[in-house]
């Protein structure tokens, strides 16, 4: 190569220039050019569901005591848990 000759000018207008727009810039431009318009952002395509509320347990036993049974009110009406001779769970109204 001779003094004369020049390289290529590369133009950076219009993209950002070091760290600051992040890692996957590009990747993330190819993804919403090839994606079809009622997809998913990328951001929230792969994000884990909300968890559930715990479920408050209690053993039968602790919750019925020594009775075998309890009584329930629900919505004014009185529902009555027993637990049977064969050891399952009904409950009546």
């Amino acid at each position: 190569m001779t003094a004369g000759d020049r390289l290529p000018e590369l133009s950076l207008r219009g993209r950002a220039t070091g760290m600051e727009a992040g890692p996957h810039r590009d990747e993330d431009s190819m993804h919403q050019a090839n994606t079809p318009p009622n997809a998913m952002p990328r951001s929230t395509q792969y994000a884990r569901p909300p968890r559930a509320p715990s479920i408050r347990r209690v053993g039968s036993r602790e919750l019925m005591g020594p009775s075998g049974q309890l009584i329930i009110r629900h919505a004014g009406d009185e529902y009555r848990l027993r637990v049977t001779s064969k050891g399952k769970l009904i409950l009546t109204k």
